[in-house]
């Protein structure tokens, strides 16, 4: 998926640098929510860590996909430069 611009995906849900879906051929086939859905509930806890992780975290938060992050103290860091 990074072909497609991909930087990371929520239950199969991909996503690009913006947080925005990036449509994969499987989405049809996914007994799940979407990330619109995903990004409209309350409370979503996204857990996620390590530096090779970091573009995906930033996109997810970017994109309304969490507003509850567990993750490392050094993505944490990076995060708040």
């Amino acid at each position: 998926m990074s072909a497609r611009g991909a930087v990371g995906e929520v239950n199969l849900r991909f996503f690009g640098a913006d947080g925005q879906a990036i449509s994969a051929g499987i989405d049809d086939r996914i007994v799940g929510l979407t990330l619109a859905e995903m990004a409209a509930i309350d409370t979503f806890l996204l857990m996620v860590g390590g530096a090779q992780r970091f573009d995906a975290v930033s996109a997810a938060l970017a994109g309304g996909l969490g507003d509850i992050l567990v993750t490392d103290h050094i993505t944490a860091r990076k995060l708040l430069q």
